[in-house]
């Protein structure tokens, strides 16, 4: 593999992360716009949802996020339950998955680094997780066999 060949992943990466990081911008300026005219329930689900984007690689569990939203485990997962009608703990799940696969995808680090680089007590949690969430194994994802 060239140089360049070895660059190219790290490149993709990088523009999908400045890519995500604009969208996270303009994101949060529209919605402090609209922040007032949205009902309590509303913004808590969209404080969520920024809460997610920016920890879910590292925060897997649902406490994290209630705690810093200042409320209950129980009560955000009825609230993002019942503004989303999907479950808190799958919108942290698919956040996680979208970067896995991102990471398996565009670049060379192993499972085990991934794993360790987004708090997975081990490879084998992560690879488990991974397979349950989308039905193939990581090595088969990484080599578009999914």
């Amino acid at each position: 593999m060239t140089h360049s060949g070895q660059a190219a992943p790290q490149v993709v990466l990088s523009l999908v992360a400045a890519f995500l990081w604009q969208a996270g911008s303009l994101w949060e300026r529209h919605e402090d716009e609209n922040r007032s005219s949205l009902s309590r329930e509303q913004r808590l689900f969209t404080d969520f949802m920024q809460l997610v984007s920016r920890y879910a690689t590292q925060e897997h569990n649902i406490d994290f996020y209630a705690r810093r939203l200042f409320i209950s485990s129980r009560y955000m997962s009825t609230l993002v339950k019942q503004v989303s009608g999907k479950a808190a703990k799958q919108w942290i799940d698919d956040a996680i998955v979208t970067r896995i696969k991102v990471e398996l995808r565009h670049t060379g680090k192993s499972a085990a680094q991934i794993a360790d680089e987004m708090n997975f007590p081990n490879p084998s949690f992560f690879c488990k997780y991974f397979k349950r969430l989308t039905g193939t194994t990581t090595q088969r994802y990484r080599e578009g066999k999914e």
